[in-house]
């Protein structure tokens, strides 16, 4: 069923959603616009999958078809590209009476809107998102733009579409992060205008109803964009978290994508204004968790000078003031505006819960290459490979060294699927099980050499028996005398299968959700492995030790490791509590000696 929404600004469109509609094109600007001329502007990504099916409806509907496609991404949106697409508009003889149809993402929308609006004085053009960021944000509100040296979107123009087409259907070839990036504006919606929506994004259970979403969040921002359409006003209300955010992708030099930016900049907003007094503490966990549950990042691990010098750069400033946007509520934000000298401690506020454990790493006189190995007694790496092999894409961090008990985990990893590279200057990537298929076998199941490394063991079994893998595991030297009873005491009463009570031995079944109790003496290392484990299954858990042992020194390492892969754990004394349905994400980026 086809949703319209009408947008009542100086120059009226409207906004269609309809799933399918991408090959209904041609008919639907037909019916609006007649006969013309139609130059499609998309980046190569989006035109090698949608360009032909676009082409041909609009030939199909008696148009004639041009087709102007440049290269992916943030570093296209510069004065080159644009001169270079006015140019071709110009050979092909475009004018007033014909149309430019944007189709892509917030980048192909901001450049070719800024084309439409400079071409012979404004032309009509025609927006068709293809990505959910672009159908909430950039495609709606006319603002366009590209990119200068000093600083994000500073020369553009209020331009309004002729029409937006949005089809749902397009999201699905979308990766998890580029979808995700879009839930980050979304989520600003509901913190600026509406709790029911934030509720909802709250609970990552959103996509099947995708289109109401849509609307929601299309209609929260013209409600705003129609009392204030030249942006002097409430309109600034939309940039919550924006100020930080393109700051951001100005310094990491667009490494870090818009979507994800915005994520951090939305928190950054919220504890800056915690720290200011405009709201309280707890509405920044909130904030936090919400994010981090679909998916994106929250963590800034850049420069606190380089984010606040990037800030004054902002087209938000207004000689020695600049307006931010704090959050008051969920459904309730308000616009400050603060002297410019104020910014180096804001940032230092937004972010003082964030990084300063890892600024004060960063600010020491030794390098990583100088932490040595033997301080993190090779037990956090493992846990953060084990991490890595279970997240949504691949994850690149700084170690010191490698020993034997990280190349034993490695190996093990790689049967299940996930591959390990040491970089030069000891970066390590991995590649995570969900990218990769896992080693061909020959048709047996199989082998989990865990060797000597009783941790690889102990984290292992708990996480392959959740994913439900069936394999073969082995130890050598004194772990092949090392009894394992308490693993099989605990798990098989929740669905695991041991065949044999050494090695080698079978591990098949599930490892289903629920209460665990244990001793004071329970390993933890295989503690440290259920806390890995129970996130991914589909309930919620709670494991109590009966009473207070010594020291919880790995399995809280275990939880900060967890922390930076958005996997929440709460312990209470002698009690961890375990939500099931969590996901983990790949950080950024990070040093591992910020997990010591």
């Amino acid at each position: 069923m086809i949703k319209k929404i009408e947008i009542n600004v100086s120059q009226k469109y409207d906004y269609f959603i309809e799933r399918g509609s991408l090959d209904n094109i041609g008919n639907m600007l037909k019916d609006r616009f007649g006969q013309c001329s139609i130059i499609v502007v998309s980046d190569d990504a989006v035109d090698s999958v949608y360009g032909n099916r676009v082409a041909v409806s609009l030939t199909k509907a008696g148009f004639n078809t041009l087709s102007y496609v440049f290269e992916r991404g943030e570093k296209s949106k510069n004065f080159f590209v644009l001169n270079d697409l006015l140019e071709f508009m110009a050979e092909n003889y475009i004018t007033k009476k014909d149309i430019l149809l944007s189709l892509g993402g917030g980048t192909v929308g901001d450049v070719s809107g800024f084309a439409a609006s400079v071409y012979s004085r404004g032309i009509r053009y025609v927006q068709i998102p293809t990505t959910f960021l672009a159908a909430i944000d950039s495609a709606v509100g006319g603002k366009t733009a590209v990119n200068l040296k000093a600083g994000k979107n500073l020369a553009g123009s209020i331009y309004h579409p002729s029409m937006v087409i949005c089809d749902p259907d397009t999201f699905d070839t979308l990766e998890p992060e580029v979808y995700a990036q879009g839930t980050a504006e979304a989520v600003k919606c509901g913190i600026i205008g509406d709790k029911r929506i934030f509720s909802r994004l709250s609970k990552a259970t959103f996509k099947n109803n995708i289109e109401d979403i849509i609307e929601s969040c299309v209609k929260i921002k013209m409600s705003i964009v129609e009392l204030d359409e030249n942006d002097n006003g409430k309109r600034q209300l939309l940039n919550l978290g924006h100020t930080f955010a393109h700051s951001i992708e100005k310094c990491s030099m667009y490494k870090i994508s818009h979507g994800s930016a915005v994520a951090m900049g939305i928190l950054m907003a919220a504890r800056a204004g915690a720290a200011r007094g405009y709201c309280k503490r707890d509405l920044c966990d909130k904030i936090n968790a919400a994010l981090i549950r679909n998916g994106l990042h929250t963590k800034c691990r850049l420069s606190l000078e380089k984010i606040a010098e990037g800030m004054l750069s902002d087209k938000k400033r207004r000689g020695d003031t600049i307006n931010m946007v704090f959050p008051r509520k969920i459904g309730k934000c308000e616009i400050v505006t603060v002297p410019v000298d104020e910014i180096p401690q804001i940032v230092r506020d937004a972010t003082e819960s964030v990084n300063d454990d890892v600024m004060n790493n960063k600010n020491r006189e030794n390098s990583p290459g100088e932490v040595e190995m033997d301080n993190l007694k090779d037990a956090p790496v493992q846990r953060v490979l084990l991490a890595a092999a279970l997240s949504d894409r691949e994850t690149i961090f700084k170690l010191s060294g490698s020993g034997e008990d990280t190349d034993t985990m490695a190996g093990c990893l790689r049967e299940l699927g996930a591959e390990t590279e040491i970089r030069s200057g000891n970066l390590c990537k991995v590649t995570p099980i969900c990218m990769n298929k896992a080693k061909d076998s020959g048709g047996f199941l199989p082998i989990i050499n865990c060797r000597e490394n009783s941790t690889a063991l102990r984290l292992l079994v708990p996480v392959m028996a959740a994913l439900k893998k069936e394999v073969f595991v082995s130890g050598t030297g004194e772990l092949a005398k090392t009894p394992f009873t308490d693993m099989i005491e605990a798990m098989e009463p929740m669905g695991s299968v041991f065949r044999f009570d050494h090695f080698p031995f079978e591990l098949s079944g599930e490892l289903r959700p629920g209460e665990f109790r244990f001793g004071k003496d329970v390993s933890e290392e295989f503690l440290s492995g259920l806390l890995m484990a129970l996130p991914v299954l589909e309930g919620d858990s709670k494991i109590e030790i009966e009473e207070e042992p010594d020291s919880f020194e790995y399995a809280d390492k275990t939880i900060r490791v967890l922390r930076e892969f958005g996997i929440t754990v709460e312990r209470n004394s002698c009690t961890f509590v375990v939500k099931g349905n969590q996901k983990y994400v790949s950080p950024a980026g990070f040093e591992i000696y910020d997990l010591i």
